[in-house]
């Protein structure tokens, strides 16, 4: 998939969506850290894909946003297992800064950031490790697990302290 280094390159394959939803009419992808069925999960990191396997199911965040009309385009480059803050990754490549392409993208979840910012979807996952990416600052949803977080109706941690 062409992507200026956003996206994976694993082969296409097709998710199913809903026809009608909130969400219809709009493409997202999701950063490498979750499962989606058809796909494996590398977490950026080689040996982790080589163990990952194609997954049979489908996170259910994913699959809440594919039920809502949402239409999956693939997913995105991270850092290696999603610890570093410059969004740069040895092994996939590093996404390319949508607003201005001589900058990193920055943040383990680059690549959503860089598939928003180069307008190649609507929206994007993303998570927080250790440092909020805030390159693409719109369309880029990622939220910060704690101890102290709850499971919200979609069913990921949200409202913790970054």
């Amino acid at each position: 998939m062409e992507g200026m280094g956003a996206f994976m390159p694993y082969p296409r394959v097709q998710v199913e969506h809903a026809k009608d939803g909130v969400l219809s009419g709009l493409k997202f992808a999701v950063k490498d850290l979750f499962d989606v069925s058809g796909y494996p999960t590398s977490s950026g990191q080689p040996t982790v894909l080589a163990m990952s396997g194609v997954k049979a199911a489908t996170a259910p965040i994913v699959q809440t946003l594919l039920d809502s009309g949402a239409q999956f385009v693939g997913k995105t480059v991270t850092d290696e297992l999603a610890f570093s803050l410059n969004g740069q990754n040895a092994h996939f490549g590093s996404p390319v800064n949508g607003a201005c392409a001589d900058r990193i993208c920055g943040g383990s979840s680059s690549g959503s950031a860089s598939a928003v910012s180069l307008n190649l979807v609507d929206f994007a996952l993303g998570t927080d490790t250790g440092g909020f990416d805030k390159s693409s600052r719109k369309s880029l949803w990622a939220d910060r697990y704690s101890t102290n977080s709850w499971v919200g109706e979609f069913g990921w941690c949200n409202r913790a302290c970054s």
